[in-house]
């Protein structure tokens, strides 16, 4: 997969990461019971459950109220079930007078909508539904079209710790999402996820683009090493070059004699040669920057450097990482040049009359 591609799924992954955990935990209740304990005549709190969850048609919202339990069986699938809610006296944890109240109902025998709208049907503020299977676990519960009253289920275990506190008569619960607007500092949960995931996203991010274009620019700047060596070697190997004048008795003055290959123009008298060792020979000014740049013959494309025996300096060149390998095609051809490489043309003496228009190339 593209390096590109992989980019792109990250940040989904990352982006849908908060926003799945997000409403993984957003429909989770907190059910808190305060009851009245005869033996010490007091009002006691305790935490019932943390793992409840809310109903898919359920408000997530906060309710509170006394708990009364269905009876007979529990399971509050008859329609009056919850006609005759017995009040305990009006006394409540903060001694006010309240009659709402929230139902507690079995899982079973009937759908979860049944059971929730005979709780509604009596005025019930919320239900809470014990799971029947004996572990910690909840399930989804689809009630659609039960209204406002507020639905949470509530695991076995936890169950029956509701079962036993609901035979004290006088027990107050508050049922309240987990992560709520009104429960002071829990807000910022949701953004402190979106924040992590987003230094998370930035830092894989980052780490992909290095991880892909890192290499490219080290190969870039090894590459730029290596031309940078050669041109400087060039540089040394074209001044080391024989060249002569033109004379007016010299060959390339006949008829007959070809012109400078570069720019396709007859030799003058008085112009500048520049003669390579396989022999052939151009203008100077046309063939100098050629080889500083490609450092092969323009004709038949010997390797200047390889023909001048500057091998040692090329050793550390050959041996560069150096994936695009600049220089690969330049060790081909000297491959194939080594028996011209040999036959090296003699220095020619150029007549002192014509030694002003003779210079160094300074490219």
């Amino acid at each position: 997969m593209p390096t590109q591609n992989i980019v792109q799924v990250c940040w989904l992954l990352l982006a849908l990461g908060p926003t799945v955990a997000w409403f993984s935990i957003h429909n989770t209740a907190d059910i808190n019971v305060t009851f009245w304990e005869n033996a010490t005549a007091s009002w006691s709190q305790c935490l019932v459950s943390s793992d409840s969850v809310y109903g898919d048609a359920s408000p997530v919202v906060s309710v509170e109220g006394w708990m009364h339990a269905a009876g007979n069986d529990g399971l509050a699938c008859e329609s009056n079930t919850f006609e005759s809610v017995n009040w305990p006296d009006n006394l409540t944890p903060s001694n006010m007078s309240n009659t709402s109240w929230i139902a507690l109902v079995k899982r079973g025998n009937c759908t979860f909508k049944t059971k929730i709208l005979n709780a509604a049907r009596s005025s019930a503020t919320g239900v809470i539904i014990t799971n029947n299977i004996d572990t910690h676990s909840t399930v989804r519960m689809r009630h659609e079209g039960t209204g406002n009253i507020v639905a949470v289920m509530t695991s076995q275990v936890n169950g029956r710790k509701l079962w036993e506190l609901a035979e004290y008569k006088r027990v107050w619960v508050v049922i309240t999402p987990w992560l709520s607007l009104d429960a002071g500092f829990s807000w910022q949960v949701p953004m402190l996820c979106v924040l992590v995931a987003s230094i998370v996203l930035v830092a894989v991010s980052i780490a992909l683009v290095i991880l892909h274009y890192g290499p490219n620019a080290w190969r870039s700047a090894q590459a730029a090493k290596v031309e940078h060596k050669l041109r400087t070697v060039a540089k040394r190997a074209i001044n080391g070059l024989p060249q002569r004048a033109v004379q007016q008795d010299s060959k390339e003055m006949q008829p007959d004699s070809e012109p400078c290959s570069i720019c396709i123009e007859s030799y003058s008298t008085g112009e500048v040669l520049r003669v390579l060792p396989c022999r052939h020979k151009f203008h100077r000014q046309c063939v100098d920057p050629w080889l500083l740049g490609h450092r092969t013959c323009p004709m038949c494309k010997l390797d200047i450097l390889k023909a001048l025996g500057i091998e040692n300096e090329l050793k550390p060149l050959e041996g560069s990482n150096n994936p695009s390998s600049v220089n690969s095609d330049h060790m081909m051809r000297m491959e194939s040049h080594d028996t011209l490489a040999a036959d090296r043309v003699p220095e020619v003496t150029v007549p002192s009359a014509l030694q002003s228009n003779l210079t160094t190339i300074d490219l």
